[in-house]
């Protein structure tokens, strides 16, 4: 398949259709799939693909609450493609629809995810949906708990900002709270993404929930790290202060090899010394940003982690390679970039290297 778009193909969308029929009688497959692939179709991105297939549904269904009960009968029989359907038919038809439609995602959730589709609901009904979102929260079910989690995060890939979010960052916190602990990895990992991305625009907040959550259980403690992780590649301050990252006193860096020139999807390849001058272990957190020239000349740096450790007395040698190559978000242009080696967030050695096309 060469486009996660084409996963909504004749073949499926016919299938869908066959599916539904079999819980609804009138419901006409050859006028669904001809509402379907439209004129317009074959323009249609991933997510404008699904709002049209749901619109068309809307047309389809005469009664919602009864749209509903055909969908809980049919989600067990459907495939990935066709499940992802459902959760943006709730979004697109029943957002009037608090009760009903919250009731619906909670089932729906645990056949196919239902992030993109709550968020809607909680901009438009933001202290209802919270009461909602707090009893999910306690769910006896992984896949509900989990949504309670992702559907409340700040942003999400392919997603819009939440506005309810963005503007109460602490929205969701009660919320987190009953998950800080939770069995599931699945579950753990969306409460750890979610304030990652609330440190983007409210760091002190996510410090302190850190603060009082690190020296819980295991499970806890992993969420917190995974969710500072991004104030940690910055080296926030009071993050760093948190995890006993301080200013590095008594720990010197020796660049010892770099790669001066290279052509780009090649490797930069580099070496350095770190040396404790004192006779206690010191813990670290060792790193390198790489800064990338930008066409208007300026320097975007990248930071990257090496490793977080207790630095021994002495000397430690570490050697790394990092491939150099464009992405849909980094052009990378010719000329002189930078690396500098940073010991808890300070630059300890630095250098420049070429890059070149040919």
């Amino acid at each position: 398949m060469s486009n996660v778009k084409d996963m909504f193909s004749k073949p499926a969308i016919s299938d869908l259709g066959n599916k539904i029929q079999k819980y609804y009688k009138d419901f006409k497959t050859d006028t669904f799939i001809q509402a379907v692939f439209n004129e317009d179709w074959e323009s249609l991105e991933l997510f404008a693909r699904m709002t049209h297939i749901a619109e068309v549904l809307g047309e389809m269904f005469n009664d919602y609450n009864k749209s509903l009960e055909i969908i809980y009968s049919l989600l067990p029989e459907c495939d990935m493609a066709q499940g992802m359907v459902f959760p943006q038919y709730i979004a697109v038809n029943g957002l009037d629809k608090l009760t009903e439609s919250a009731a619906a995602l909670a089932k729906i959730t645990q056949y196919s995810t239902c992030e993109f589709a709550v968020r809607p609901f909680i901009d438009k009904y933001p202290e209802q949906m919270f009461d909602i979102l707090f009893d999910w929260s306690k769910s006896d079910n992984e896949h509900v708990r989990r949504l309670a989690s992702e559907g409340t995060r700040l942003a999400i890939p392919w997603g819009s900002r939440l506005q309810t979010v963005k503007n109460k960052p602490d929205y969701a916190i009660p919320i987190l709270e009953n998950l800080k602990d939770d069995p599931a990895e699945y579950v753990r990992k969306s409460v750890a993404n979610n304030l990652n991305e609330l440190s983007k625009i409210a760091p002190d907040l996510v410090v302190k929930i850190a603060g009082e959550w690190m020296n819980g259980s295991k499970n806890t403690q992993w969420i917190v790290k995974h969710a500072c992780r991004t104030m940690l590649k910055k080296a926030h301050p009071p993050v760093m202060d948190l995890f006993g990252l301080t200013e590095p006193a008594g720990i010197s860096v020796k660049l010892i090899t770099a790669s001066p020139k290279i052509k780009l999807n090649d490797d930069l390849a580099f070496s350095f010394e770190i040396t404790n001058e004192t006779s206690d272990n010191i813990k670290i957190r060792i790193g390198y940003d790489i800064g990338f020239i930008k066409s208007n000349g300026k320097i975007n740096y990248k930071a990257n982690k090496i490793s977080e450790r207790l630095c021994k007395p002495g000397i430690t040698s570490i050697e790394r390679k990092h491939k150099i190559f464009e992405t849909s978000s980094r052009k990378i242009y010719p000329g002189r970039h930078e690396l500098k080696i940073t010991i808890n967030g300070c630059v300890m050695a630095e250098t420049e290297f070429m890059i070149y096309n040919k």
